[in-house]
């Protein structure tokens, strides 16, 4: 079931809890896949899952960051108000105060000069290593990921998705992908650790007034697994991330040990994007991903 908001259902939700609260103004922030975002008296984002796989990565967001609140130099959203479960969603919303500072767009960032762009790298390697180091007391046996687990599961999804609709010699030629996934030790050779997992532009803060970066938000797809994890957006070179270059000088500030390794992950994973676009644009009913994802599928 996936749910949608209003202002007014907003309103309403949130004085059930916290009859005390006065909302003088609602103001959507962004709906995604997952979540609906509002800003309520231009001072508190609250945050909405739209089902329950977003309303359950909702709960784990919320005792992670309950958890790192104050543990790291770059500040990430700290909790103010947590709706209680009803009977469709085990978490119903988060509130947080407002952090400062304007979203750090690819146009907002290619505007800055060289030396602000290379201090916006230092920051963000220095916030990951943090974040990567961190070690939580609760928690983490629900967070881990198993990224061969995952790759299989995705296996099994497209072969009730798009098998039946494939010739012999497109399923011959997933299926010896699959394997070779699966026999690439390279892939699953890391010490997991806690990573933010959808570490995009969109999700980076920025104060202009000092030119650092001032805030990390969105951590629904929180995780303990793969620290590469963390590279991938910052590697891709699209429209909506800072370029292959930026995310090389992040790598070479964060110390990593095997950028050659991160790299090859990067390439693989712009290169699985087709299988991601058919599987969630089922999931998520979006068509137009599905039927692109599968038409290049068709023509690797």
């Amino acid at each position: 079931m996936r749910r949608t908001y209003h202002d007014m259902d907003v309103v309403k939700i949130i004085n059930s809890g916290f009859p005390t609260f006065r909302i003088a103004t609602i103001k959507t922030l962004g709906s995604g896949h997952d979540s609906e975002a509002y800003l309520i008296n231009n001072e508190f984002v609250f945050k909405f899952p739209k089902h329950e796989k977003a309303s359950n990565n909702l709960y784990k967001e919320t005792k992670v960051l309950l958890e790192i609140e104050n543990k790291l130099r770059i500040p990430t959203p700290k909790i103010e108000f947590i709706g209680k479960p009803n009977e469709i969603f085990d978490m119903y919303f988060i509130g947080y105060r407002k952090i400062a500072g304007d979203i750090l767009t690819p146009t907002l960032f290619h505007s800055l000069s060289k030396q602000t762009q290379e201090q916006i790298a230092i920051d963000i390697a220095r916030f990951l290593k943090a974040l990567h180091s961190m070690k939580l007391l609760h928690h983490a046996k629900e967070l881990e990921q198993d990224k061969k687990e995952k790759y299989i599961q995705d296996y099994n999804i497209l072969k009730k998705l798009i098998f039946p609709v494939l010739n012999e010699d497109e399923k011959e030629k997933i299926k010896r992908m699959y394997k070779e996934i699966a026999s690439n030790h390279t892939f699953f050779h890391y010490h997991k650790c806690l990573i933010h997992n959808d570490f995009s532009a969109d999700h980076i803060l920025f104060d202009k007034n000092i030119g650092r970066v001032c805030g990390v938000i969105d951590f629904g797809d929180v995780a303990i697994s793969d620290p590469d994890n963390d590279f991938m957006y910052l590697l891709e070179d699209s429209e909506e991330e800072y370029g292959k270059d930026f995310g090389l000088k992040v790598l070479k500030h964060y110390n990593h040990p095997n950028i050659d390794s991160v790299m090859k992950k990067s390439d693989f994973h712009e290169f699985y994007w087709c299988f991601e676009q058919v599987i969630l644009g089922k999931e998520y009913g979006y068509d137009d991903w599905y039927h692109e994802g599968l038409e290049r599928i068709r023509n690797l």
